[in-house]
């Protein structure tokens, strides 16, 4: 992601609370370089003056206040943090003119062996006085060989618990096992083949009839897999699992559409998550074998991830008016493990 687009969708990042009185809107990010050191930014209100003050901790839950890492102008509006482990996971407390206080991380996690490792915490809740904690759920591409190094950086992130939403797995199950995770499997891409040969029945994946296979797969999505959502609700309920990650090597649509159900359980208003879909992966790496034959214009509503999730919005809000109240009537979520799984 580059800062340019990220400042283009200031809603989507940190917007800060002020303990006292009105709370000015400041956005900041974390990304890094291609030296691997971590380049801080921000955007505040001009009235703000004064120094910001970045501290550092490996734990999220805890960023004492002593002995900044790095300290800078306001006015600036970016600093660099020169990191000296690159396998450890660190979140900032930045404070600006010793009042105004945000937490902050890098998104994108990059691990060599793992594809599109992103922590999804730092989102602000739809009542804005709270945001998604960072370092307690992350989301995952395909999981490829992992060397010590890959497997050490993995382990930095403090990642207890790996959901894998694929079937086909079982041999990295196993070695993720031996490396000290609790690999739960929830799969739910099974549903690639038996869709095409559906949508073959129907002569629908033969011609342009986007509308109509888009549809058929979004429903599929909804309405097979809702006992698999309901265990992943499940897990997440559980504080003992956590840091979570999901993660599916086959299908990227299935971690898709898992962050978007899991992310608006929590508050986060949906049209965030799809923009942040948008500017992170645009497309699949890798799309869906049985896509293959599909005609150009079905082949992108499903292989694109804004389109993908967009669609699958629309088809939840079609037949149960929003996805909470999906999760509420399907999945069997109540008000009060909604409270409880935003922690």
């Amino acid at each position: 992601m580059t800062y340019k687009s990220l400042f283009s969708y200031l809603t989507l990042v940190l917007v800060l609370p002020s303990c006292t009185g009105n709370s000015p809107n400041i956005v900041a990010v974390c990304e890094g370089n291609n030296v691997g050191n971590y380049v801080i930014k921000w955007e505040t209100p001009s009235r703000i003056k004064g120094r910001v003050k970045v501290y550092a901790s490996t734990n999220p839950d805890r960023i004492p206040p002593r002995n900044p890492v790095a300290t800078a102008d306001i006015s600036d509006q970016r600093l660099t943090i020169v990191i000296n482990n690159p396998t450890r996971r660190y979140y900032y407390l930045m404070v600006f003119d010793n009042r105004y206080r945000t937490k902050i991380a890098e998104r994108k996690i990059d691990v060599s062996g793992i594809q599109n490792l992103y922590d999804i915490g730092g989102y602000k809740l739809n009542d804005r006085k709270k945001s998604v904690k960072w370092g307690k759920l992350y989301r995952a591409g395909e999981i490829k060989n992992l060397n010590r190094y890959d497997l050490n950086k993995l382990k930095n992130t403090g990642i207890k618990t790996i959901i894998n939403l694929d079937a086909a797995s079982k041999q990295k199950d196993d070695f993720l096992k031996e490396a000290g995770f609790n690999v739960i499997s929830i799969p739910i891409n099974l549903i690639g083949k038996q869709i095409y040969n559906d949508l073959q029945k129907k002569e629908i994946a033969n011609n342009d009839s986007v509308r109509n296979s888009v549809d058929y797969i979004n429903r599929k999505f909804i309405t097979k897999y809702k006992s698999e959502y309901k265990r992943i609700f499940e897990v997440l309920l559980d504080k003992a699992n956590y840091p979570v990650m999901f993660h599916c090597s086959s299908d990227k649509r299935c971690a898709a559409v898992v962050s978007l159900l899991v992310l608006t359980s929590l508050g986060v208003n949906a049209e965030l998550i799809i923009e942040d879909y948008r500017l992170n992966d645009s497309d699949l790496d890798t799309p869906p074998i049985f896509t293959s034959r599909f005609p150009t214009n079905s082949k992108r509503a499903i292989n694109t991830y804004e389109e993908l999730l967009n669609n699958f919005k629309k088809q939840i809000e079609k037949e149960h008016r929003s996805i909470n109240a999906y999760l509420k009537k399907e999945i069997g979520l109540t008000e009060t493990d909604m409270e409880a799984l935003k922690g």
